[in-house]
């Protein structure tokens, strides 16, 4: 019996995309949408991503897809899929921070394969952020290598990334705990199943090493045990310069804000001066909708026309305005448009 698609709505704003290693070869470089583990199991046997996928679904992660790649090699394979797709999150598998491949292009450059990956989500228009890690932590003799491996593994995908790159498009968290080796599976699907404003918290069980704030000055985050033996996400940055964005919890309200602002109604139509006004009226009404919830104010700076010189005939629209996120002092200035 063939099988017969099925349309299925997903949250854009909590769904992750596993990308690894399967034991078969069931859709190879390709997307595929998973919802129980017994037919994961069966589709790529045991592996990377049949473990990631419940990881993933144990702790409430609802909308998952999975991309099946059996070597380095087929990441290189995948750019236009990712490109074309919004994944909230991707979450490489199989490879870790430190991975690198030889770019001949840059005389013969280890280049980190989690850097290749976020240049893949680094377009104008992206909001889809990879949550990598490394090695786990049961593999180095003390605190103090383990700390050393990690600003290791920051530092060569930093010397990785070109100019253009969105820093703010990659999370990097230490593989710290005890009873997942898999600590950025456990990372976005803690994300997933918190609501947008609030922070990720879970039973993470304890951490390997304990780790402390004046342990750590690069921009990866780690698991801190706490008296009764549970531990918090600590340190959740970015790679963004100094910044309010810089802090995740900040990151992921102006990228859902950014989802949200949906003005596809307007492409295709005759610009004029009432569709501007039209599309500024929307825009205050959809900002308005999220004060309270993931705002406390915003500010309408202007909304102004522009030629696109790419597209003879096509008239650009774009909003300048400044939201201030719940639990932030400083305000973001976002900018959003839309060609009509």
């Amino acid at each position: 019996m063939s099988e017969v698609p099925m349309e299925v709505l997903v949250d854009k704003h909590s769904n992750l995309l596993l990308i690894g290693k399967g034991a078969t070869n069931y859709s190879l470089k390709d997307v595929s949408y998973e919802t129980d583990y017994d037919e994961v199991l069966e589709k790529y046997g045991e592996s990377d991503l049949s473990k990631a996928f419940k990881i993933a679904k144990d702790m409430g992660a609802e909308h998952i897809f999975l991309m099946n790649l059996k070597n380095s090699y087929d990441y290189f394979d995948i750019q236009e899929v990712i490109r074309q797709e919004d994944f909230t999150y991707i979450v490489p598998v199989s490879v870790y921070m430190s991975d690198v491949f030889t770019d001949f292009s840059r005389n013969g450059a280890k280049i980190s394969l989690v850097a290749y990956l976020v240049s893949l989500v680094s377009g104008s228009n992206s909001e889809t952020v990879v949550v990598a890690t490394d090695k786990h932590a049961s593999l180095y003799e003390d605190i103090d290598a383990f700390i050393e491996g990690m600003d290791e593994a920051e530092n060569l995908f930093s010397a990785s990334c070109g100019a253009g790159m969105n820093m703010e498009n990659i999370y990097f968290i230490a593989n710290n705990l005890q009873k997942y080796d898999m600590a950025n599976v456990v990372l976005a699907a803690a994300l997933c199943v918190s609501d947008i404003p609030e922070y990720p918290e879970f039973d993470y069980g304890k951490a390997i090493f304990d780790i402390d704030s004046f342990d750590v000055f690069g921009n990866w985050a780690y698991f801190r045990n706490h008296t009764g033996g549970n531990s918090s996400v600590e340190n959740l940055v970015n790679f963004l310069q100094r910044q309010p964005e810089k802090i995740i919890s900040i990151s992921r309200i102006i990228k859902m804000i950014k989802r949200e602002l949906d003005f596809s109604e307007f492409c295709g139509k005759n610009y004029s001066e009432y569709q501007r006004m039209r599309f500024e009226r929307k825009l205050d009404t959809n900002l308005s909708q999220l004060e309270g919830y993931v705002i406390y104010k915003y500010q309408i700076q202007s909304v102004k026309a522009f030629k696109n010189v790419h597209h003879k005939g096509t008239v650009t629209l774009k909003a300048f305005f400044d939201v201030w996120p719940v639990n932030c002092l400083d305000r973001c200035h976002v900018e959003k448009e839309v060609d009509i």
